[in-house]
């Protein structure tokens, strides 16, 4: 199987059970998107589906279907619950390139407005942003 080059992250998203399947159907449908892994509270692993595939469309409902039906099972318990989702940076994204310090527990959190720093760039400290970004193993 041929992987994407690029860099792999882990981004952690919180959501509503209520939200569930429909989120891991948005997510499903990115291509950069290769693992999701659904947590409770306590940060106990329920399910991990991978997605290798970069699934779209039609794919997503005929593969998916007992994968989605467990989702579904899994939020209708759950009051909230944490998606960790593994993606992988296509060559010369943001994502690929030095993007500031991490967070402290080592997270990329999702962030709608964020946007990648320019090198060098100070943060609010006045330290230098160099630190390399989030990367899982490969």
């Amino acid at each position: 199987m041929n992987e994407q080059p690029g860099r792999t992250f882990t981004e952690r998203i919180e959501t509503t059970g209520a939200e569930l399947t429909e989120r891991v159907k948005e997510l499903a449908k990115q291509a950069d998107t290769r693992r999701v892994v659904i947590k409770d509270q306590d940060g106990k692993e329920l399910l991990s589906l991978p997605l290798t595939w970069g699934m779209a469309g039609g794919a997503l409902a005929v593969v998916a279907a007992p994968l989605l039906a467990a989702v579904a099972a899994v939020g209708g318990a759950m009051a909230n619950v944490r998606l960790e989702v593994e993606r992988v940076s296509p060559p010369g994204s943001p994502w690929d390139t030095a993007q500031g310090r991490p967070a402290r527990d080592g997270w990329v959190e999702d962030d709608p407005d964020w946007t990648p720093p320019e090198a060098g760039h100070q943060d609010d400290a006045g330290d230098q942003d160099d630190a390399p970004p989030v990367a899982s193993p490969s």
